[in-house]
């Protein structure tokens, strides 16, 4: 067996060496995790700005082929269609112009030029669909007109009205759809972080 001398070093990490290490790596993770949740955030914000624009621009054509004003009405959470039926609104029964609820931890905010709109927040998925469905509002407080009139309308010749700011938001991710300079509806540049 052979002896080492006195004042060699040995060969190998310290335990401060390995929490730092470890430090780093954990560090890394967190940030990998938070990219990746950006990204799906991002993707999901994107998806729901598109599937409106989608859903408007068919609201318009309908209305123009069949000549009946066609309108969306928004809530924090979702959004529904609604057609003119004399002069008042009534909701929309297809089942691709339906209510449409927000996936949760996404609202949305609406402003007409330079007004921003406070929108309603229906508190759960059950009371959205339930107030949607049948035409009921909470607590009756609005009557059944007020609660279908819509923010932004296709009139009789498929030509959307005002100058809307849809902004989709989820945490510190935000987009918005606005009009472009032809009077579509587009997605500004992508989400942003807000």
């Amino acid at each position: 067996m052979q002896r080492r001398p006195a004042g060699s070093a040995v060969a190998g990490f310290t335990l401060i060496e390995i929490l730092v290490v470890l430090a780093i790596v954990a560090i890394m993770v967190v940030a990998v995790a938070l990219s990746v949740d950006a990204g799906e955030g991002t993707r999901r914000l994107e998806t729901e700005a598109q599937r409106l624009t989608a859903l408007i621009e068919l609201a318009c054509d309908e209305s123009a082929q069949f000549g009946q004003d066609i309108g969306v009405r928004f809530e924090s959470g979702g959004y529904r269609f609604v057609r003119a039926a004399g002069r008042e609104w009534e909701p929309r029964t297809s089942d691709t112009l339906r209510a449409r609820r927000l996936p949760d931890g996404m609202r949305l905010e609406l402003a007409m030029g330079d007004r921003n709109i406070e929108l309603d927040a229906a508190s759960s998925a059950a009371a959205f669909e339930s107030r949607h469905d049948h035409g009921s509002t909470d607590g009756g407080e609005e009557d059944s007109s007020d609660a279908f009139t819509p923010h932004l309308a296709c009139d009789a010749e498929g030509v959307l009205n005002g100058d809307p700011r849809i902004g989709f938001a989820a945490g510190e991710l935000r987009a918005t759809l606005a009009r472009d300079k032809d009077g579509s509806l587009r997605l500004l540049a992508g989400p942003e972080p807000r």
